[in-house]
């Protein structure tokens, strides 16, 4: 096991701006259009 995952020292070099394709979007180029929000929990989640 390491903690390395979770360091704070593991970062992307640049931060996501892409609005249509990126992981944040904008209202308008969202994945879907009914929006939803997934939660994972237990062994699923590890």
């Amino acid at each position: 096991r390491t903690t390395e995952a979770f360091s704070t020292g593991n970062r992307y070099k640049e931060v996501d701006r892409d609005r249509q394709a990126g992981v944040i979007r904008s209202a308008e180029h969202a994945f879907s259009k009914d929006g939803g929000l997934a939660v994972l929990f237990g062994n699923i989640a590890e």
